[in-house]
């Protein structure tokens, strides 16, 4: 996922959409949205989940009800 394809004053919200819905429910803000760029790639492993990330700084904020709905380390067993 990129946002090289996306028109510059949609971009940031485009990327904020695509993280909350496939990587992990958050709530991102960034001083300059229309300058933001950014990159991700997310693989699929079975049971193990590898991400990368490349993007212009932000700040990410994750509630109790979020890490609740989607937290990526739910199916990892704990002592």
């Amino acid at each position: 996922m990129s946002t090289a394809g996306i028109a510059p004053g949609d971009r940031f919200d485009w990327y904020s959409d695509i993280v909350s819905s496939e990587v992990m429910p958050a709530t991102l803000s960034c001083k300059r949205p229309a300058d933001f760029q950014g990159e991700a790639a997310v693989l699929d492993l079975g049971e193990i989940r590898a991400s990368r990330f490349s993007l212009s700084p932000l700040r990410s904020r994750r509630t109790a009800p979020m890490i609740r709905r989607g937290d990526p380390e739910a199916g990892l067993s704990r002592p």
